[in-house]
């Protein structure tokens, strides 16, 4: 009522509570300069500006001070360049420098092993009833067998059926190196161990073991 006595009808118009003076307020217009600047001519964020203040002008300003700058100045977010994940070569330049071994459950009491060469893509395919160290010495011999190449280095998940003593000593008896993968991540190409059965003839075999072991299993 007082305001209305004093201005009429103007008096009524709402007003700012905003404290005329601020006892406290550490951003003045040299501060927010310097964060301004400091955006534009550097694209640094929130927390470099704070390092930048405190360590060549002295200035110790909380992270939220500057954040309020930069909204209350309507600046953009910095956008960051995307880095490109470096890949990996699988590829080797010699035949059977590494191949690639690993098994993959196709159907109940069927496993299918997997031996595909990083230099020529040559693959072995087979089907066992069970994922053991015996059938991993059988589909080894087969491997030696079928492919052209010496093979010098061989690359394994982490899986039971490949640290296992007879599978070990038999690749100390042959002279290949056994490598496994990390336990943290995958190195090896994903998509050949899926059972791609159109990308190579040889798979045909695989089929037809794999059904008469299917007809086997289901007669017992």
């Amino acid at each position: 009522m007082q305001r209305y006595r004093e201005a009429g009808e103007a008096g009524l118009v709402s007003r700012s509570r905003r404290p005329a003076r601020s006892p406290a307020q550490r951003v003045f217009e040299r501060e927010r300069a310097l964060i301004l600047s400091l955006w534009r001519e550097r694209k640094l964020g929130v927390r470099r500006i704070q390092n930048e203040l405190r360590c060549h002008h002295d200035l110790s300003l909380s992270l939220d001070s500057i954040h309020q700058v930069l909204v209350t100045n309507r600046m953009p977010p910095l956008v960051r360049p995307a880095r490109r994940k470096t890949r990996h070569q699988y590829a080797r330049l010699i035949p059977g420098d590494r191949v690639q071994l690993d098994t993959c459950k196709i159907a109940p009491g069927c496993y299918q092993y997997t031996a595909v060469d990083d230099c020529t893509h040559y693959c072995v395919l087979a089907v066992f009833p069970r994922r053991t160290a015996a059938s991993t010495l059988v589909f080894l011999d087969r491997v030696i067998e079928e492919m052209p190449f010496p093979v010098q280095q061989v690359q394994t998940d982490r899986g039971r059926e490949f640290f296992a003593m007879a599978v070990q000593q038999w690749l100390m008896d042959h002279c290949i190196k056994f490598r496994p993968n990390r336990a943290v991540a995958e190195n090896r190409p994903r998509g050949i161990f899926c059972g791609d059965w159109s990308s190579d003839a040889r798979c045909g075999v695989a089929v037809d073991r794999m059904t008469t072991l299917l007809q086997l299993s289901s007669a017992s």
